[in-house]
């Protein structure tokens, strides 16, 4: 039986040629199929001389990656990892974080956009290193972590403001202006802000790339996240509910006059319709409904599992603790499956509430001051 998780390889192995219960591969995935990855090398070594590994269970862990200059893998033009650039050694690693410092330091004034922990974590830790340098924190909306307790918003923008931080909430940046290569940037709303260098820690993008030519179905276009059950298992997008049509006779004849009189009007019609599928399906409870859909879901690929950031885990922030319990539960499954247990239901995944550690240093005290909030209201 061979299982390996994406990126770098960890085959567990019970092939007589092998003496190892579990043998850890350093390669790059080039293709992966239903029941096969392709590697970069083969591994004589290890009795594998094939480039093509094949496998009983696949855990799919890749991650996500952050627009350039914070991309550890170089991204091309396209935001699309490029292997070729760097080979996932620790040396490069190191190499790649110490010129990231020289550049920070170099650098006479830095933007950092985004309101999440990493961009907070960015602007606080320059801040502390580099004490006369200016520092602005850009954020598109009215607070900082909009997912977590309001407090930790108002604690978070008091301490920045203690470090010389300037923060501009509710303004997007203009991405042409950030191209340009002037020492200057524009926000949506035409404000100027000087900056040498400019942090981007939006948009993290699932690296999905081959879950998406394994199956487009099982990859949403909009989002990159791969769909994935409960129980870990890779699963396919549902697709987009109909649209609910408003019958033009409930519209009043001049609508175009009071608003107010068409929402009335759709909202009117919209619960017609939820009223009249409750009535056809005998006034199903919504929980019943709830729980006869999950019992209906299935996967064609009940053998691969996907956690971590690359997967759409029913509301679960992209954090290292949500990507360990969603591990726990695909491990589980998995031994679950390889011993033959298929009669009993496997483990299903709950997602937590919002949690994260973000470190605001101030400049005026030596030590790091932790702010830890969960949002369980």
């Amino acid at each position: 039986m061979h299982t390996f998780y994406r990126g770098s390889l960890s085959w567990l192995a019970t092939n007589t040629k092998h003496t190892q219960r579990h043998i850890f591969l350093r390669a790059h995935i080039q293709s992966l199929g239903r029941t096969s990855v392709k590697l970069s090398r083969a591994f004589p070594e290890h009795g594998i001389d094939s480039d093509m590994l094949h496998f009983d269970y696949a855990i799919y862990a890749l991650g996500s990656h952050l627009p350039s200059p914070l991309n550890l893998w170089h991204a091309a033009p396209d935001g699309k990892p490029s292997v070729q650039s760097y080979c996932g050694s620790k040396a490069e690693s190191i190499a790649w974080l110490r010129g990231k410092q020289r550049a920070i330091e170099d650098a006479n004034s830095v933007l950092v956009v985004s309101g999440g922990a990493l961009s907070i974590q960015f602007a606080t830790d320059i801040a502390a290193v580099y004490p006369g340098k200016p520092v602005t924190l850009l954020h598109s909306r009215t607070r900082l972590l909009p997912r977590f307790d309001s407090e930790m918003h108002t604690e978070i923008l008091q301490a920045m403001e203690s470090a010389n931080i300037n923060v501009i909430l509710s303004e997007r940046l203009d991405l042409v202006s950030s191209t340009s290569g002037h020492s200057t940037v524009r926000t949506t709303t035409g404000r100027v802000i000087h900056a040498d260098l400019v942090l981007l820690c939006t948009s993290q993008r699932p690296n999905t790339e081959l879950l998406q030519s394994l199956d487009s179905r099982t990859v949403n276009t909009n989002t990159a996240l791969t769909q994935v059950l409960r129980t870990m298992q890779l699963a396919l997008v549902p697709p987009p509910p109909p649209p609910s049509p408003i019958t033009p006779a409930l519209l009043p004849a001049c609508a175009s006059d009071n608003e107010e009189d068409v929402l009335a009007a759709a909202l009117a019609q919209i619960a017609l319709q939820n009223e009249s599928a409750l009535s056809a399906k005998g006034g199903v409870e919504a929980e019943d409904a709830e729980e006869e859909e999950d019992e209906e879901l299935t996967t064609p690929y009940p053998h691969i599992f996907a956690i971590g950031d690359a997967a759409n885990a029913f509301g679960a922030i992209p954090a290292g603790h949500n990507a360990y319990y969603q591990a726990e539960v695909a491990a589980r499954n998995v031994l679950q499956l390889v011993h033959g247990k298929t009669d009993e239901p496997l483990e299903q995944y709950t997602t937590n509430p919002p949690i994260s550690q973000v470190d605001a240093c101030s400049r005026s005290q030596s030590a790091v001051l932790p702010y830890l909030y969960s949002d369980v209201g």
